[in-house]
């Protein structure tokens, strides 16, 4: 295209057809090429009737965000584009041997060094898809398998690269930008052994005008550095007079860098683009919006902005383009928008409105789609009655409420163990309290990059591997649930697998007198993800007519159980209360096998010694279905003992777990009824049992001032070291989701601890 002297206008075909449609109008190109559609024609060229007329030397016209509502394209002349490449041709070192990554999107104006930079030096050009950026692991197999040399991207996307493999990175020339650089980050990637440059600079100036050479240790947040060749920077205050080092003032920036101006906008040209009174006559200076301060050492510091535009992961965003895209809407009289920081890489848009009478927010977020790229679209609506003003009747963006990000209304709660673990893990990354089984991600305000977050922790704790693309196409916990889902069983016989996959000896958690095993999933955030992680419920595949008659035959079917699942010990035990006494038995049994049990970890259970004592699990209550309600809202996080007896039946408990989003909340009156039935059975099984001894170690939990009793109890019991700890949780409330870290913390040191002393073992 550039070798026919025209210029180009680049437009990302993903864009709603309502924006693409407005930045055509603007623009007015001779010739639109578009991509072909499903069975069409290779290309697609359409002429325009009236072309717009652009001075002679323009290379690319590329449009920003408006703060007026509408976009605007800055016309960008050759002599800029040849002065920008040459520079970093020469900065970064590019030669023929090299290859470099094109990732950012066309009309994102990082792409213009990333797309002529290979041509103009002889490197090899590195094209990065759509789908390949989703994903960061996708993105890593490519950087590794084509040898990248040169990159340039955003500080985001170097975290979540440096996080997962930094090895893919080391000794890249590495160009960072877009945004601002944490010093962190900064200094992690020049560890690495990267040649690092962080690049500051408008779209009006050609991608880059200042640039920082990044060693040794960093300040927080890496300054902007010192003006490219044949640019200059001036920081200026009242009467456009210089202000002198250390002192804030408004950043400008002349040079072979400066755009003509805005396409079709001469009075916002005029506005921003102004007469240099310190270059040769004619030049013109951009007036940047950014606040600076020159250091000692002539580098710039970046101090802020002086209007309302934002930097949103790399994306340049006027909020007053939000603003206007609001209150067009015909339900809405007034409208703002602000953007929250909730964390490193987690900034959220919130788009603040007026009604004019009743408002279907639905409406208002389709209205949005149509006219926003994704990236303006607001995370949350929030309604006002009146927006508050500023004394000059501005919105006063520090008076807004922060919104609620939790859960929407309507959803429903998780209906497996795997949606309420994935419940979970999206409230965790969003920051929310709640999420439901058919909350969208993005809703709640997702984006890319806490999405590759959520994609870690998942691979973390269940031990699956979904891709970015995963959790764009199923962003619900509920579909998502069924994408992953690959064919493994997650309840087999008495077994509930929470994570079925790693490498490391499993663990298998046995259920407490009620029978109940996902009382145990609060341990998947704690037990390393190397182990397989598994619970023992107490009604088998066959029902309660074929349950146990004895301790010692509970134990044998549940070995048989785990043996099924990995024939080859060791196997990893933990029981809490009656699931300690099993626990114990099923190591004893174990080594009667000849079968390393390997860790046995009983919760705060005491042996039955015949004088009525049930192991922990309060022997003077009757088991019955208030018993289980009181046992099934305790698990959910609440203080059972806040309801009078008999204020609490199956539809108050039903809800209160709805409420709590606990896959507990399916359990139907039948399934209450089963579970007294297993209850009653296990209590008869333990006043017939006295437990025999374990040779062996055994470490045991006691909750809050029952470490005495416990150790009483249980010395004679073992014969090898008998460790012992203590947490602050009472019995009943150990594994409630706000107190398991307690307890999981325990675990996960006691695991390593003896993966430690198996490999000394082996390896003397």
């Amino acid at each position: 295209m550039l070798s026919t002297g025209a210029a180009y206008l680049p437009y990302d075909p993903d864009l709603p057809s309502d924006r693409i449609a407005a930045l055509l109008a603007d623009a007015r190109p001779a010739l639109v090429l578009r991509e072909p559609e499903s069975g069409g024609e290779p290309w697609t060229l359409v002429t325009a009737p009236d072309p717009a007329r652009l001075p002679d030397d323009a290379a690319y016209a590329i449009h920003t965000s408006g703060s007026t509502g509408h976009p605007k394209a800055v016309v960008v002349p050759h002599p800029a584009l040849v002065n920008l490449l040459a520079t970093m041709r020469e900065r970064l070192g590019v030669h023929e041997g090299d290859r470099v990554l094109a990732a950012a999107p066309a009309n994102f104006d990082m792409s213009v060094p990333e797309l002529f930079l290979g041509p103009v030096t002889g490197a090899a050009t590195v094209v990065a898809d759509t789908a390949t950026l989703r994903d960061p692991d996708a993105l890593l197999a490519l950087l590794a398998r084509h040898r990248v040399t040169v990159m340039q991207a955003t500080p985001s996307r170097w975290q979540t690269l440096a996080d997962r493999r930094p090895d893919v990175l080391r000794g890249m020339r590495a160009v960072i930008g877009g945004e601002a650089v944490p010093g962190p980050l900064a200094e992690t990637l020049t560890g690495l052994g990267c040649r690092l440059f962080s690049y500051y600079g408008p779209t009006e100036t050609t991608v880059w005008s200042a640039c920082h050479p990044v060693t040794g240790p960093q300040e927080p947040a890496v300054p902007l550095g010192r003006p490219v060749a044949n640019t200059r920077a001036y920081v200026l205050g009242p009467r456009l007079r210089p202000v002198p080092p250390g002192a804030i003032g408004d950043l400008y920036l002349a040079g072979a860098g400066v755009a003509h101006g805005y396409l079709h906008r001469p009075s916002l040209t005029a506005q921003r683009f102004v007469a240099d009174p310190f270059g040769p006559p004619g030049a013109l200076m951009y007036r940047t919006g950014d606040l600076a301060s020159w250091r000692a050492d002539g580098t710039l510091r970046f101090h802020g902005r002086d209007d309302d535009q934002i930097k949103l992961r790399g994306h340049r965003v006027e909020l007053g383009e939000i603003e206007a895209a609001l209150t067009s809407h015909p339900q809405v009289g007034g409208a703002t928008a602000a953007v929250w920081d909730m964390g490193p890489d987690d900034r959220r848009l919130v788009g603040y409105l007026v009604p004019t009478s009743d408002i279907d927010l639905d409406s208002v977020r389709d209205h949005l789609a149509a006219r926003l790229p994704g990236y303006m679209l607001p995370a949350r609506l929030h309604t006002l009655d009146r927006l508050p003003l500023t004394r000059n009747g501005k919105a006063d963006r520090r008076a807004l409420p922060e919104p609620d990000w939790g859960s929407g209304t309507g959803s429903r709660a998780p209906g497996t163990l795997r949606e309420e673990t994935l419940c979970r893990l999206f409230a965790e990354v969003l920051g929310v309290d709640r999420v439901g089984a058919t909350d969208s991600f993005f809703a709640l305000g997702g984006h890319s990059l806490s999405a590759t977050r959520l994609a870690t922790r998942i691979r973390d704790v269940l031990g699956l591997r979904p891709t970015i693309r995963d959790l764009f196409e199923a962003a619900t916990p509920a579909t998502l649930a069924a994408r992953l889902d690959d064919g493994t069983p997650t309840t087999r016989g008495h077994l509930i697998a929470y994570r079925a996959t790693g490498e490391a000896a499993p663990v298998f958690c046995v259920h407490p007198l009620s029978g109940i095993g996902w009382l145990y999933a609060g341990l998947l955030h704690h037990v390393d993800r190397a182990h397989p992680l598994y619970a023992l419920r107490g009604e088998g595949p066959g029902g309660i007519g074929e349950l146990p008659s004895s301790v010692e035959e509970l134990a044998e079917r549940y070995v048989d159980e785990l043996r099924s699942v990995r024939p080859h010990g060791p196997y990893h035990l933990v029981g809490w209360s009656f699931g300690g006494v099993v626990a114990h038995a099923m190591a004893v049994r174990l080594r009667e096998l000849g079968v390393a049990p390997g860790l046995v970890c009983v919760v705060d259970a005491l042996p039955p010694s015949g004088d009525g004592d049930d192991g922990g699990e309060a022997p003077g209550a009757p088991i019955d279905e208030e018993r289980i309600h009181r046992i099934l809202v305790t698990a959910a996080g609440h203080d059972e003992r806040r309801f009078p007896p008999g204020g609490l039946d199956f539809a108050t408990v039903t809800a209160l777990l709805r409420t709590e989003g606990s896959a507990l909340a399916t359990l139907t009156e039948d399934d209450i009824g089963r579970i007294v039935a297993v209850a009653k059975n296990n209590a008869r099984l333990l006043r017939a049992y006295r437990p025999p001894v374990l040779d062996g170690d055994a470490v045991h939990v006691a909750a809050a001032g029952n470490r005495p009793a416990l150790e009483k109890a249980w010395r004679p019991l073992v014969t090898g070291a008998l460790t012992l700890h203590e947490v602050d949780s009472d019995h009943e409330r150990i594994m409630q989701h706000q107190h398991i870290g307690g307890f999981g913390r325990i675990l996960a040191e006691e695991l390593r601890r003896h993966d430690r002393t198996a490999r000394g073992t082996e390896n003397p």
